[in-house]
């Protein structure tokens, strides 16, 4: 998920290059995916950019994403102000310069790079053991026995049983249960007053996988069954077509995805071809003012691909 692991740099480390330009998330980009990467020795890396939004989720939900506040960005400087231009610069330097080192990079217009990734997960490496590497939530709903994320918020694995201990919820409804209790961070609002522990306190949802039909159904039963019913069970009847329209915002599938995207997703993996040039990555970085970043470490991490 590579804005998410560029932005979290670029906000967070203040770095600057011998050139007096502000390089934190060239750096801390780079090391953080030479540190993966070595880590988990892939046969392949994929490297997904995201494209500006999805016309397809602002079409079901118009405030999708709206009213979110700027990052507070950790700088001990105040006569470099932080520019749009320097920020893309240093999207645009990454890009090229990961050119250099084989990773098969993917940027696919209209849409988001979590339909991307889910699609990936899914349709292409769906048997094949793969890891995820994002802090985002909604990538749970992909976990399987081959697949896994690693969080750059904790710095470790998380894995199906993970997510099943924390929340009492299976990944295979995570999708479901968020779309019951909502996601601030997107401004997609839930079923007042539901969170996760209510949700998975009153339902079954780890020992196969539900649908809105089975929750709604399954809620009219125990209202039915009880003298006091938990309010929960209302809301949730009374609340379908949001827990609906939440589901289809929230879901990772082929949906989220045009044929042509998906063509281009399948183009980019079939026709990947690659190729490694350390001179040039040294002379890129040399460029940037960045000559004293471990270009030789950061090289090797990639001799598995």
């Amino acid at each position: 998920d590579s804005f998410s692991l560029f932005s979290r740099h670029y906000i967070r480390n203040p770095a600057m290059s011998t050139l007096g330009h502000q390089a934190g998330g060239i750096v801390g980009f780079l090391s953080n995916l030479g540190k993966l990467v070595d880590l988990i020795r892939p046969r392949i890396t994929l490297v997904i950019w995201e494209s500006g939004g999805s016309p397809r989720r602002r079409a079901i939900f118009p405030d999708y994403k709206k009213g979110r506040k700027p990052p507070k960005l950790n700088r001990y400087y105040e006569d470099i102000p932080d520019s749009d231009g320097n920020r893309i610069h240093q999207v645009r330097f990454l890009v090229d310069t990961l050119k250099h080192v084989g990773v098969c990079q993917m940027f696919i217009e209209d849409c988001e790079a979590d339909d991307v990734i889910g699609f990936i997960c899914r349709n292409r490496f769906n048997d094949e053991k793969k890891v995820i590497a994002s802090s985002d939530r909604d990538f749970y709903q992909l976990l399987d026995e081959n697949t896994t994320i690693f969080s750059f918020t904790s710095d470790s694995f998380v894995g199906p049983a993970d997510v099943t201990s924390r929340f009492n919820i299976a990944p295979m409804n995570f999708a479901l249960a968020k779309a019951v209790t909502g996601d601030p961070s997107d401004a997609i609002p839930g079923v007042e007053g539901i969170g996760f522990k209510s949700l998975a306190k009153r339902f079954d949802l780890i020992s196969e996988q539900r649908d809105i039909d089975w929750l709604v159904e399954r809620s009219r039963s125990l209202q039915a069954a009880s003298k006091k019913p938990p309010k929960l069970f209302g809301q949730i009847i009374d609340e379908r077509k949001l827990i609906s329209r939440n589901l289809r915002v929230m879901y990772l599938d082929m949906a989220g995805l045009s044929a042509s995207q998906i063509r281009k997703i399948d183009a980019a993996i079939d026709s990947f071809d690659p190729k490694r040039n350390k001179m040039h990555l040294m002379r890129a970085l040399k460029d940037e003012g960045l000559a004293s970043f471990d270009v030789h470490s950061f090289f090797s991490a990639f001799k598995t691909i």
